[in-house]
């Protein structure tokens, strides 16, 4: 599982560095979306997850529980999702319709701009349109599908696309993320970020509607400030959505992720 170790932990530490843009407590705190996201280091983002091969990851969970070579659980398990569809934020809902997914946005939020988004994705490329972002995700690389806060930046929650290339479910679902190895490296990561007093476990939450949905949950300093995050993950054939909850002094991760619900 040293693949799927490395994977889970790039995925978690994208998700951090994007949620530290909005976590700028006591006298630092922006009340502009634009300053949280002129502050993001794009490249780290992106580039921290392009080099890991996902169909390898899922292979080695496969071989862990069924003992089957990687090249017979990769044609086992064929992607059948359909062409993949990035989300869209409008007034004050995002959709996805690969995922079924539609965020509805509390009282007192906005969703990063076009142009802002744009800025976090950097190393993708000027357009974000579907064929762009395919492929892009397809080589490795995560992309930031939406990303929205609270006006005084002390809640914010962002959605990170990425690709399989096999059928995730079939492969073991979310629970691939779970591993106690996964969860000890990342926190090893999230130390050498300089978050301290951290403390990650496998858990579950509510999303969708399903209150036993698998989830990571994340608990930490950013001098000296209380952070909390719950990620839980959307499926869909070959790709995954990466969804991180985060909130600031006090644990509301639950409260965002009821902000959820299908499109059906």
């Amino acid at each position: 599982m040293k693949k799927s170790t490395k994977f889970v932990a790039a995925l978690l530490i994208g998700a951090m560095t994007l949620s530290m843009a909005g976590c700028q407590p006591k006298a630092e705190k922006t009340t502009s979306s634009v300053t949280a996201a002129s502050s993001v280091d794009t490249e780290s983002v992106s580039d921290v997850a392009t080099s890991y091969d996902f169909e390898d990851v899922l292979a080695d969970s496969y071989e862990t529980a069924d003992t089957s070579s990687a090249s017979s659980v990769s044609e086992s398990v064929e992607s059948t999702s359909e062409e993949l569809s990035v989300g869209a934020s409008a007034g004050t809902e995002y959709t996805n319709e690969t995922f079924n997914l539609k965020f509805a946005l509390p009282e007192g939020w906005s969703f990063y701009s076009e142009e802002q988004m744009e800025q976090l994705n950097a190393t993708i490329g000027d357009k974000l349109d579907n064929k762009m972002v395919a492929d892009a995700i397809k080589s490795g690389k995560v992309f930031i599908d939406m990303y929205a806060a609270s006006a005084d930046q002390f809640q914010n929650v962002n959605i990170n696309l990425a690709d399989a290339h096999v059928d995730i479910e079939k492969a073991g679902g979310a629970d691939v993320m779970m591993s106690d190895t996964v969860l000890n490296s990342t926190k090893s990561a999230l130390e050498g970020q300089g978050m301290t007093d951290i403390e990650i476990t496998k858990g579950t939450a509510t999303f969708l509607g399903k209150a036993d949905t698998p989830a990571i949950l994340v608990k930490g300093s950013i001098s000296g400030v209380p952070v909390y995050e719950t990620l839980v993950y959307a499926i869909s054939g070959h790709y995954l959505a990466t969804v991180t909850a985060v909130s600031i002094n006090e644990d509301t991760t639950q409260s965002i992720l009821d902000g959820f619900t299908t499109l059906d």
